[in-house]
Parts: C-alpha cells; structure tokens; sequence
C-alpha cells in the first residue's frame, strides 16, 4: 500500500464549470466546502487557548502536553495554511492588485477586532476598578497609569499587554501575505524561505528586543510575547502548505514509516523530559527552557513544533474521521471572532480571585469560559450569514462559491 500523502482533494467541477470551460484549478479548491480537520485543530485550538489563559488544573491537558510546544504555534501555523490556501484560490479571479487589496481589507478587519478587545478592556477594566476600588494586579498598570499613552500606542499596535498581544502579529501576517504568495506564484520558494529563516535568525539574536529597549528610552512600548520576526516564520511555512494544496493534487508532503519513526525517535525524549524532567548532567532546566524560549520561538521549540506538526498531519491524512469533529469545526470557521472575545473576556476573568480559590471554582470558571466559546461562533455564524445576503458584486457566483466558505 503506498504511503498516504498530504495533497488537495481531487474535486469534479459542478456541470456550469465544465460547460463554462472554467479552469480544473478551481475543483481542486474545493467546491464542495471546507475541509472539516482544518477547522477542527483550529477549534480544539482555541479551546486549549482559552484554558490556558485561565489559572486552572485543566491545563495539564491543554498546555505544554506534547514537549516544549504551546498550542499557540499550532494556531499560528494553520493560519498560515488557511491564508495560503484562501487567498491562493482567490488569486485565480482576482488580479495582484485586487489580491493585495483583499489582504488589507482583512487586516483592517482584523485591526477593527484588535481596537474592538483593547478599548473594551481599558473602558471595562477602568469602570471595575471604579466599582470595586481594587485595581487588579493582572490588568496592564499603564491602563491606570498613563491612560492616554496607553490607548494612543495601544492604537498603534505597540503597547500589547498580555492576551491582547497576539491580533496585532496577524495584522502584520495578513498585510505581508501578497508577498508570500507572489514569491510562490514566481517558483521563489527558496528566496522566501531564505529571507524567512534570516529574519528569525536575527530573532534568535535579540534583534526585536533591542528595537524594544531603544523605544522604551522615549515611550513605555511593549511588543507582546511574540516576536513578530520569528513567529512569522511558522505563517510563511502555513502559507506554503496551503498554496500548493490549493493549487495542486500531487503529493507535497508524504507520511513514510522510516519518517514517523524518526519523528517518533526525536519527539519522545522531549515530551519525556518536559513531563519528568529529568536532565542530563551538566544541564538545568532553566538552560534546556532558553534553547525552547516562547518569546523568539527558540530552535528546539521549533524543531519540536516540525516534528509534532509532522505526526498530527499524518494522522489527519491517515485517518481524517480522527480529525473531524463539528462542534470544534464550528469553533474554527468563526476563530477571529471567538479568540478575540475569549480574550478580552479572560481579562476580566482574571481579577477575579476568588473565581480560583477552590479547586471547583476553577474548574468551573474553565468550563464554563469554554462553553461561551459557541454562543460567541453562533454570532459570527449570524454575522457571516448577513454578509452572504449581500450583494456579491463584480466576483462571479461560482467563484464566489469556491473562496468564500473559509474565513482566515
């Protein structure tokens, strides 16, 4: 039996497309709808995301579980597929210029999302404190210290306090994605990949950190715990991914016995020693966690994401029912609208201590942060509903069919 391989489905285009003469490139697409395992992974993503920002005993299930991986990485990565693969698709009908502007129609609207969580925080955080006249020690202090810094570089995306840091990067993303696509469009992968690894090299060198430091001398800046020149290497590997599936049915990435074993072989020392924790001599953990730093997405998180990555999609592509699961699959078609509630939410949730007193109490705080997860997709299912409604303009309705079901 050959080995499975990760490639586009093979989709027979509907009977207007082959009297239209449309291209075979659509059908491979994929007319027939989303692919449920994108959206699932990307549900249970979000899921784990929201239990990782709470201080619960669930987190042992969600945080950390497979080595020096987080699931943000997860995210960033299959973000990256679905942009990839998207905006691919709709680069058939759209000419660069109109590409690019898709892009940036979307980074705004993501933009949009970010001032929607950062005001909403700052207004509802001052308001709490008010009331209560307690300010929490897990609100961001320059929200009470200098507030009208605070929103004035919280507007421009370079005051990003914890949970709120993470919209900003994609901003970013979306707005460099006609590039990505266009070195891919050219046959440029290696010039890409290039570029990209250098600019997380530099990353791993403290590049981003002493740009920070440099503004903190004028302005009290914070970039997040993400640093963009790194992190952005997980969304250009996502993008690759996704361009070549939805541009071509041949294997891009095959799942052989001697490759998982390797994987398995490399993978399991790590999952090992982030549970038990046992070093070698000569080693601390302190010094194993500064090769696997979250901040600068350090080489062994990175090799440790490869490898992990590798196996997921060999199950996903092995055996796909394991990776479907529709009330995740809803969670992941709505995940713009879900993580920035789940987040701002998770800001008022936190100063709240007494929600974690108890054991009990925390577990039910997670819980039930994580059932506000669906009536939060039920309204972006509601908001995607009304935009359907809309007149669709110049884009031809079968085409329109072929790139609108998935939202990045």
């Amino acid at each position: 039996m050959p080995a499975p391989s990760l490639s586009a489905p093979a989709v027979r285009p509907p009977p207007e497309e082959e009297r239209s003469g449309q291209p075979v490139l659509l059908a491979r697409a994929g007319l027939a709808g989303r692919d449920l395992r994108l959206d699932t992974l990307r549900g249970f993503m979000l899921v784990a995301i929201t239990i990782n920002h709470l201080d619960t005993e669930l987190r042992v299930l969600t945080d950390y579980v497979f080595g020096f991986v987080s699931t943000a990485e997860g995210f960033v990565f299959l973000s990256g597929i679905v942009a990839g693969l998207v905006y691919t698709r709709r680069s058939a009908s759209s000419s660069p210029a109109e590409l690019r502007q898709k892009a940036r129609r979307r980074a705004r609207e993501i933009y949009t999302f970010h001032l929607f969580s950062f005001f909403t925080a700052f207004i509802g955080l001052h308001l709490l404190t008010l009331f209560t006249q307690v300010e929490s020690s897990t609100s961001p202090a320059l929200f009470f210290q200098e507030p009208v810094t605070a929103l004035m570089l919280g507007s421009s995306l370079v005051f990003q306090p914890g949970l709120l840091d993470i919209l900003p990067m994609y901003c970013g993303f979306m707005l460099a994605l006609p590039l990505i696509l266009a070195a891919l469009q050219k046959g440029h992968w290696g010039r890409l990949f290039a570029v990209s690894g250098g600019l997380w090299l530099l990353s791993q060198f403290g590049l981003r950190d002493q740009l920070e430091r440099s503004l903190q001398a004028f302005l009290p800046v914070n970039l997040g715990a993400f640093d963009l020149l790194a992190w952005q290497f997980l969304f250009v590997s996502g993008a690759f991914f996704g361009f070549h599936w939805a541009k071509s049915s041949k294997s891009l990435l095959s799942f052989r016995p001697a490759m998982l074993l390797f994987c398995l072989l490399v993978a399991a020392p790590l999952w090992f020693l982030i549970k038990y924790q046992h070093v070698p001599t000569g080693l601390s953990m302190g010094l194993i966690w500064s090769w696997a730093d979250k901040t600068h997405l350090a080489p062994l998180r990175l090799v440790n994401f490869i490898v992990l990555a590798y196996l997921i999609a060999a199950v996903a592509v092995r055996r796909p029912r394991f990776a479907n699961f529709r009330p995740l699959a809803f969670l992941g078609r709505h995940s713009l609208i879900v993580f920035t509630a789940q987040a701002t939410v998770c800001l008022f949730v936190l100063t709240q201590p007494q929600l974690f007193a108890t054991f009990a109490g925390r577990t039910m705080t997670a819980i039930a942060m994580v059932e506000f997860l669906f009536p939060v997709a039920w309204l972006g299912e509601m908001m995607a509903r009304r935009r359907s409604t809309q007149p669709a303009g110049p884009v031809q309705p079968a085409i329109r069919r072929s790139v609108e079901p998935i939202r990045v």
